[in-house]
């Protein structure tokens, strides 16, 4: 029989936020297109020597949704969703995908010279499991089929399992033709490019799209937020304790109109605005408050029983 302390946790976790601002990483990247195929990726002029310079995100938090285990490496699917997720811009080029997956592998087998790496992938792909929910766009044209990632290569030892890293590390990997943009997902490689550099980026106030960078998105967002920040919060999965810690920008412990002033000085770059997400605790709801407190009288209960 399931204890009435056991079913309380069970409900809390139940109850607990979609997303946490503290399990949502992100890292830019810098990189150059090595070589090229007889098809231009969706007709696009993307030359050998190309700089690409781009992000990606991902919640840590994310349950697999696939997982697989063999002699020649452990593997893992973690899907992911943000508003602008996985973007690079191939010299004038803007790719982007909002929905793609990081693919982990633990211990992964190499052909090519016959040693073990963990890999890290970041991936849009047409014949990915499971499929993306939404197109890429490719020079502001949404694409149904193609692939664009990038895979990072790391030594065996670097990460213990195949759950997502809660910190990439940003030096000490293999980047080499470790990047591809193809309007097929097999066969033909379009583009193959490098990735010569990774860094960490840190949550920003007034970030309402989570793309962990400040502009005019940010302030419609806000603009809409005003009139109903629940909705604001829901639709970035996030509570609505987190959205405000995040909305927050002036930090006088209220989300208003005065907030957006806040938001165009960061954008204009004379105020600085990196979230502490050790401090942003979301409000607890109430039958989760409730619950705390049932498992307060609880223990106290036993606390008693055992005196008796």
């Amino acid at each position: 029989m399931i204890r009435p302390l056991r079913i309380i946790l069970i409900i809390l976790v139940a109850l607990s936020p979609g997303r946490l601002l503290a399990a949502i990483v992100a890292y830019s990247f810098t990189g150059t297109v090595s070589l090229t195929g007889t098809t231009p990726p969706y007709g696009l002029s993307i030359p050998v020597g190309t700089p690409i310079s781009g992000q990606f995100e991902y919640d840590t938090l994310t349950p697999a949704s696939s997982t697989s285990f063999s002699s020649l490496g452990n593997k893992a699917t973690y899907p992911q969703s943000f508003p602008v997720g996985f973007t690079a811009d191939f010299g004038s080029v803007p790719i982007f995908a909002k929905d793609y997956a990081v693919h982990t592998a633990d211990n992964l087998y190499q052909q090519s010279d016959g040693s073990y790496r963990d890999v890290v992938t970041v991936i849009w792909a047409s014949n990915d499991n499971p499929m993306p929910a939404t197109p890429l766009s490719a020079g502001g044209v949404n694409e149904s089929t193609g692939v664009f990632k990038l895979s990072l290569f790391y030594d065996s030892s670097t990460f213990a399992d195949i759950s997502l890293p809660a910190n990439l590390p940003t030096t000490g990997f293999s980047g080499s033709l470790a990047g591809i943009l193809s309007h097929v997902p097999t066969g033909s490689v379009d583009v193959l490019f490098n990735v010569d550099s990774l860094t960490a980026l840190a949550p920003l106030r007034g970030d309402l799209n989570l793309d962990f960078r400040l502009d005019a998105a940010d302030v419609q967002r806000m603009l809409q937020a005003l009139a109903d920040p629940s909705a604001a919060a829901a639709a970035l999965h996030l509570s609505l304790g987190e959205f405000n810690t995040m909305a927050d920008v002036n930090q006088d412990g209220v989300f208003s109109n005065a907030d957006v002033q806040s938001l165009l000085d960061g954008i204009a770059g004379t105020a600085l605005l990196v979230l502490s997400t050790a401090t942003a605790v979301p409000e607890p709801s109430g039958v989760a408050l409730g619950a705390l407190g049932l498992i307060t009288a609880i223990a106290a209960r036993r606390r008693l029983g055992r005196r008796k």
